[in-house]
């Protein structure tokens, strides 16, 4: 997990549900497509198309903190 990765996680993390994967692609321009790959597993779109941290970003979040 590289310092971008982490920093993407953050983001969604500090969005408190309130981004879209819009928002994160438009945020993160031009990489946002590839980052958003990157992270599969870590992030999910909830019913109203939100995105929140898996657990699985959580755990790589709290590691990158920690490491």
């Amino acid at each position: 997990m590289n310092s971008i990765q982490l920093r993407a996680l953050q983001y969604v993390k500090n969005t408190n549900g309130g981004a879209t994967k819009a928002h994160f692609l438009e945020d993160h321009e031009p990489i946002g497509e590839r980052l958003w790959a990157d992270l599969d597993g870590m992030i999910r779109q909830d019913e109203n198309a939100r995105i929140h941290l898996t657990e699985a970003g959580e755990a790589a979040l709290a590691r990158g903190k920690a490491g």
